[in-house]
């Protein structure tokens, strides 16, 4: 029996082939575990229950593997991790097979985060080429299911967050869990495990406060930048200089965060510059109202408007702090230290220095010329 089905369909039926596509998170984790469950439980995971990665396997080492009968469950199941790394040749091999599975077969595909209606094989149709191939979703589909995980709004997240906390049995205080919420929007797929690791912090105690929070829960690159820039735009320069250092501490090599960092100031601060202009235009009160016209002359990929709403509410309190001629100063010298971090530019010196010297300037941009 074939069909499609979505994401939070109750799955009731079992397919001889399924496509996951979509967001690489918890839902999807959870999806193929119970998948797993459902067809071959415990017993026969050391003999009926093989994986692969599509980055290194091939149709010839995945085809042997599921056609073969199981031995303890109902099914002999194979599950291809990122099949669209796979080469056009064997995407094609593993689609023209589907059709041939046998009962007792099962095939699993997990591709990567992008939805295949959207990644149409974007490096073209040569035989070396990687994506997912059209060819294979259509014969998943005609003979198994497609699951998707679309991305997750943001309010989305925080109440599947919630009900997650809440099975797990902790109580969170409420501007712990906001706080959890809008860390993990960065890691969605770590949910579980962030959730074990406050577990056993906390144990003992009778809520999760926000210093637990903050003391365990991983922090993405992301989300230190905005305390960073928060010290830069209030003019802090030894609180700034700390939290780089912060950052710094945390990296088994120093050296590695530099460009990242400049890379996501460079960042932000097209943000703060493009937040700034919708601003300061008449009749504008937030970053919702900027009228349309506006809209088609931002960027494309670092756009101020496709933030979530807690982003576009930090980005626009720190817009405001600046005037429209410090952020195209800021932003000079930050593409400046951007360019000789990557080896581009002239400048000299060690780039660590070079990117303190950039957190300094910027914080006292008042009193030292940019």
């Amino acid at each position: 029996m074939a069909g499609k089905i979505g994401a939070d369909a109750p799955s009731n039926t079992i397919y001889r082939a399924y496509l996951f596509t979509g967001e690489v998170d918890f839902r999807r984790t959870t999806a193929v575990q119970k998948l797993l469950s459902e067809m071959i439980g415990t017993n026969g995971e050391e003999f009926d229950l093989e994986k692969f990665d599509g980055n290194t396997a091939s149709a010839e080492d995945i085809l042997p593997a599921v056609s073969t009968i199981p031995f303890f469950a109902e099914r002999k199941v194979v599950v291809v991790d990122r099949v669209d790394r796979m080469n056009a040749d064997s995407q094609e091999r593993l689609a023209a097979f589907i059709p041939k599975l046998g009962e007792k077969s099962c095939l699993i595909l997990l591709a990567g985060t992008e939805d295949p209606a959207k990644k149409r094989a974007s490096s073209g149709d040569g035989e070396g080429k990687k994506g997912l191939r059209p060819a294979l979703t259509s014969a998943v589909k005609a003979g198994g299911t497609v699951v998707n995980f679309a991305k997750l709004r943001s309010r989305d997240l925080a109440a599947l967050v919630s009900e997650k906390v809440r099975e797990s049995g902790l109580k969170m205080e409420p501007v712990a869990l906001q706080t959890f919420s809008r860390l993990i929007e960065a890691h969605p797929s770590l949910l579980d495990r962030e959730i074990e690791k406050l577990a056993a912090y906390t144990a003992g105690q009778s809520s999760v406060t926000l210093n637990d929070v903050e003391n365990v829960t991983i922090k993405s690159a992301e989300d230190r930048v905005f305390p960073l820039i928060d010290a830069v735009a209030g003019g802090q320069p030894e609180t700034a200089v700390k939290l780089l250092d912060d950052t710094f501490a945390a990296s088994p090599k120093p050296e590695n965060e530099v460009l990242k960092v400049v890379s996501l100031m460079a960042r932000h601060f097209r943000l703060l510059y493009q937040a700034k202009y919708i601003l300061m235009q008449p009749g504008v009160r937030n970053l919702e109202s900027a009228p349309q016209e506006m809209r088609s002359s931002l960027m494309k990929e670092q756009n101020p408007l496709s933030l979530s709403s807690w982003q576009k509410d930090k980005i626009t309190a720190q817009a405001l702090q600046f005037t429209m001629e410090d952020l195209e100063k800021c932003l000079r010298r930050v593409l400046d230290c951007e360019l000789a971090a990557k080896g581009i530019s002239k400048e000299g010196g060690s780039p660590r220095l070079n990117l303190e010297i950039l957190i300094l300037r910027l914080s006292q941009r008042k009193s030292i010329p940019l």
